[in-house]
């Protein structure tokens, strides 16, 4: 099949293009995706690498898991989240046969650390027997580097999550969804995210209820269970505009037309949403179990708050209303990331071949860093 095999769960614009590259600097690699759908409302999102869909249930994942990684060209396995059963039998066959085996999360400590003692050391006991002293570990943050090392792997590298293609937009494009959607001159507040109770949805309206300032929006994209919460909220105020869920190429007039971004949740591994964000130079308000916090938000471009607390969310509002109204000042823009250059010479320094037949100058949004 090929020398390097990806095991991931769905294709996503934000992965594929990591993928693409590889596959475009020449490296023999196949992707198998557990689902070949986007059904998480971002749009077609189909990769241009080799690649299939591993299709049935869980019986037929498995088989098809173990054979791939029986494959004798096989040097390197992948493997984009570890909790799958097939998954767990293609890194164990790996293992046996001999080939490397590289892991990539976006599990985070911050989470883990309130779970009982005596469920962490069982879990770093199984983590250990499935995945072997000699897995590599691609670490996406600072909280994922740390659930890492609190289970004994110390064989990590740092490759952060970022967006190779970020939804971004124009100052007219902005202005223009701002005249459409009657948002004013005010503080706009953006919510982008599935609307369920995990994203912390009761937190913000609280707050943007309590916020009592006229001219302010608050603008929530998505869909999800809690649909109905939020259409309440927006009947019995009329600063709420709600936009349903929009496809990722339709995001970043969103984006750009937002004072601030707010992701309030109680559970976050990452939130590529942020990145998404300051891409287009918003300012961002996240609450501490959001995964990225510590590594992308700091007192210059945002505002931490502690979770589920709508007082402290309300006050930020105020901060923030208080900047934009003294200088509507955007914070600079967060650049594209594509991981694909560090993750192909981590490849490469593991054995994996890179054929000129198929290598080309890469395009130059890759090269770009945050």
């Amino acid at each position: 099949m090929a020398e390097v095999l990806f095991i991931v769960e769905v294709p996503t614009p934000y992965r594929n293009p990591v993928l693409d590259h590889l596959h475009v600097a020449g490296l023999d690699m196949h992707a198998l995706y557990h689902r070949g759908d986007a059904d998480r409302g971002w749009g077609a999102a189909v990769p241009a690498h080799p690649h299939e869909v591993v299709d049935g249930g869980t019986v037929s994942r498995c088989v098809a898991l173990v054979r791939a990684a029986l494959r004798p060209d096989l040097k390197v396995v992948c493997c984009f989240g570890y909790a799958r059963l097939a998954n767990v039998l293609a890194v164990l066959t790996a293992r046996l046969r001999g080939a490397q085996v590289v892991l990539r999360s976006d599990s985070n400590w911050l989470d883990e650390r309130r779970r009982p003692a005596v469920r962490r050391w069982g879990k770093r006991l199984l983590l250990r027997a499935i995945l072997g002293r000699r897995a590599r570990v691609w670490t996406v943050g600072a909280q994922n580097d740390r659930y890492w090392a609190e289970y004994g792997f110390g064989n990590r590298h740092l490759i952060p999550f970022g967006l190779p293609r970020p939804p971004v937009a124009s100052p007219e494009q902005a202005a223009a969804l701002r005249t459409r959607h009657a948002l004013g001159d005010g503080l706009v507040i953006l919510f982008v995210g599935r609307l369920a109770p995990a994203k912390g949805l009761d937190t913000l309206l609280s707050a943007f209820a309590a916020f009592a300032d006229p001219a302010a929006r608050l603008v929530i994209v998505g869909q999800g269970p809690q649909r109905s919460l939020v259409d309440r909220a927006a009947a019995a105020d009329p600063r709420i505009r709600v936009l349903g869920a929009l496809p990722q190429d339709e995001l970043g007039p969103v984006f750009a037309a937002a004072d601030l971004f707010v992701l309030p949740s109680r559970y976050e591994p990452w939130g590529l949403v942020v990145a998404e964000a300051q891409a287009n130079g918003v300012r961002v308000a996240v609450s501490d179990a959001v995964g990225c916090h510590a590594d992308r938000v700091t007192t210059d471009n945002g505002w931490v708050f502690p979770t589920d607390d709508a007082d402290r969310l309300a006050e930020v509002f105020v901060e923030a209303r208080d900047l934009s109204s003294l200088r509507r000042l955007r914070v600079p823009a967060t650049p594209a990331f594509n991981a694909g250059p560090a993750m192909a010479a981590e490849l490469v320094a593991m054995g994996a071949r890179v054929t000129s037949r198929r290598a080309r100058p890469v395009p130059e949004y890759e090269n770009e860093r945050c």
